[in-house]
């Protein structure tokens, strides 16, 4: 526990210290365990708080009663109660093994009284380690430690055994590659290749959820070569077939670049944004990220077919696709597809006298009836004072009336 830095410790002892002495004093094991050791261990602190006891869950309520702030139960069954102190979420699970069926990721749970029971169950060896508070000793029957040192990759039991129990932690080891740099060893990689099929079991929610977490990391590609290597992206992404090389990607928390990462992995596998739309919504991801995504797609090809690098050419594609244009502009930069620079600085020029989504009708659809009457004339004027922008750029309202009122009388 050298490595564990006393203002690290004294930071954590304040969250969970007077919690764990009450487990003490009652003459339970309390250890912090999972993610957050692993960040100690790294020098940093982990938001996320796992704690894992003897105590079961009746008796962890008991325990928490009194003391958090706010209690769920939602997961006693499977040994697991939530709780908060203050603003901190601390998860607290009665120590458990696990047995699984061979077509469900869902096992069946019996509780524990030893904690290496406990570790066994977990995903990577790196993971696979606790902390025995109040005197911080480090429990790590795998070697998580010396793992995490040395950059390695290993699940603590038979890497088959662990991916075939649950196949989403092949899209986790991924996370992990990229997110902690570790290299995975050639029995895990042989087991992943061996059992990529099963990830067909892992709900899509949960996979869109855990590529969601891989693209946030800060260089995601290194864990995304790894699933094309070993087959699993194919399966997970329609189009990934091993002949598509996956391109560079910054990995960034922001929703605004999740969509930007979305589509610049997308962008080489569909022809159209509305195919990127389908494509995500099939894997279960949210509306708005799969219309956002479909758009800047939609932007890089209107882009890319600009043919004559003209004013009334570019005002088009920012009316439309203005809002995605930054995002557009980065994709085809990846690719190495950058407009010419004399397209470019037409962009730029409009952009800076007529906004970044080109200039916008001064009229509404009701002031255009009230110029030219109702029905089908309706479309007709909006599509010719629409085209009028384009090609000229801003006009006042006065200027556009005025257009209209000539046109409605020819």
């Amino acid at each position: 526990m050298k490595k564990v830095l006393e203002a690290q410790k004294l930071e954590l002892d304040l969250q969970v210290g007077a919690l764990a002495h009450k487990f003490v004093s009652a003459g339970y094991k309390f250890y912090l365990v999972g993610g957050v050791v692993r960040d100690l261990l790294l020098g940093k602190l982990n938001d996320d708080i796992d704690v894992t006891t003897s105590a079961e869950p009746e008796i962890i309520v008991e325990l928490v009663t009194g003391w958090a702030d706010a209690i769920w139960d939602q997961g006693a069954k499977f040994g697991t109660i939530g709780i908060r102190k203050n603003s901190q979420i601390i998860e607290i699970t009665t120590h458990r093994s696990e047995n699984y069926v061979s077509n469900s990721r869902k096992p069946s749970v019996q509780f524990s009284k030893v904690i290496e029971d406990d570790l066994s169950r977990r995903d990577f060896t790196v993971n696979s380690m606790a902390i025995k508070l109040p005197d911080w000793e480090l429990i790590d029957p795998f070697g998580g430690q010396l793992d995490l040192e040395h950059k390695v990759l290993r699940t603590p039991l038979d890497p088959e055994v662990s991916f075939s129990d649950d196949p989403l932690r092949m899209l986790r080891a991924a996370r992990f590659m990229a997110g902690y740099q570790l290299v995975p060893g050639i029995d895990l990689i042989a087991a992943v290749e061996l059992l990529r099929d099963r990830i067909s079991i892992v709900s899509k929610e949960r996979v869109i959820e855990e590529l969601k977490k891989l693209l946030k990391v800060q260089a995601p590609r290194k864990g995304l070569l790894f699933l094309e290597q070993t087959g699993v992206l194919g399966l997970v992404i329609e189009g990934y077939n091993g002949l598509v090389p996956v391109p560079e990607l910054a990995g960034n928390d922001s929703s605004h670049d999740l969509a930007l990462s979305w589509a610049t992995l997308l962008y080489p596998i569909v022809t159209s944004g509305e195919q990127a739309r389908v494509l995500l919504v099939d894997m279960r991801a949210s509306s708005n990220l799969a219309k956002k995504v479909g758009r800047v797609i939609e932007a890089t090809h209107q882009i890319s077919s600009i043919g004559e690098a003209t004013e009334p050419n570019v005002r088009r594609v920012l009316f439309f696709w203005g809002d995605e244009f930054p995002e557009a502009l980065a994709v085809l930069k990846t690719f190495k597809k950058i407009p010419s620079q004399r397209l470019l600085s037409v962009f730029n020029q409009v952009i800076e006298l007529e906004g970044s989504r080109g200039p916008q009708s001064p009229l509404d659809g009701n002031e255009i009836m009230g110029i030219v009457g109702h029905g089908p004339i309706v479309g007709r004027a909006i599509n010719y004072l629409t085209a009028l922008i384009f090609q000229v750029g801003l006009i006042s309202r006065q200027e556009a009336i005025k257009a209209l009122e000539d046109w409605s009388s020819s």
